[in-house]
């Protein structure tokens, strides 16, 4: 998901005239903790956020920049091969700003049933271009369009003449002809994606 910058909080504090000390007894915690997460030193939950914004009365939607929907291209089963949209699929999803570009952003849902079931409702998003197999592709988890017109999610590998995909449970396909390759920007599990909904319905407000 969006990379998000922990230096707000500091500014949203500074802005409201309110020392660490101050927030700190708001929050129940002490001034070294909220230092480590203003900082980015320590992880940020989604319920701390909450509780951040509310002693500084404000909305965490004011932290976030969102690009609106963005549409939803395929789904992604327990062999990594992207298929069509199913009549029951959503069409479009939330997503925050995860590029400068959200124009040609799109996301394919996770529907597998057997092994990958824990996957079930989480989203991937992915870049479309046009530049065929990019070199910050190689090695990294990508969307790929193959030779033979599947689309798959796997991590392109370059062997002297040939290619070959790999995932990660060590699977392999060899010699496949690649024809194109975007690497996946963020994989959002359904928690998250419902709280990026709720906070997009906040900035709206």
């Amino acid at each position: 998901m969006e990379k998000f910058d922990p230096l707000q909080l500091k500014r949203l504090r500074v802005q409201q005239g309110m020392t660490i000390t101050a927030l700190a007894k708001k929050l129940g915690t002490s001034t070294t903790q909220v230092h480590r997460l203003e900082n980015g030193l320590r992880r940020l939950t989604v319920t701390m956020l909450f509780e951040f914004c509310e002693a500084l009365n404000t909305s965490p939607a004011d932290l976030f920049e969102f690009s609106g929907s963005v549409p939803i291209t395929g789904v992604v089963d327990d062999a990594y091969e992207v298929l069509p949209l199913t009549p029951t699929s959503p069409k479009q999803v939330v997503s925050p700003r995860l590029v400068q570009d959200m124009q040609n952003v799109a996301a394919l849902g996770w529907e597998p049933k057997n092994q990958l079931m824990p996957m079930h409702g989480h989203y991937m998003f992915y870049y479309a271009h046009n530049n065929g197999v990019p070199e910050n592709a190689w090695g990294n988890r990508c969307l790929l369009l193959l030779g033979d017109g599947r689309q798959r999610i796997g991590w392109p590998i370059r062997d002297a003449e040939s290619f070959h995909i790999d995932n990660h449970e060590g699977r392999a396909e060899f010699n496949v002809e690649l024809i194109w390759a975007s690497p996946i920007l963020a994989v959002v599990p359904p928690f998250l994606m419902n709280n990026l909904k709720l906070l997009n319905e906040l900035k709206a407000v």
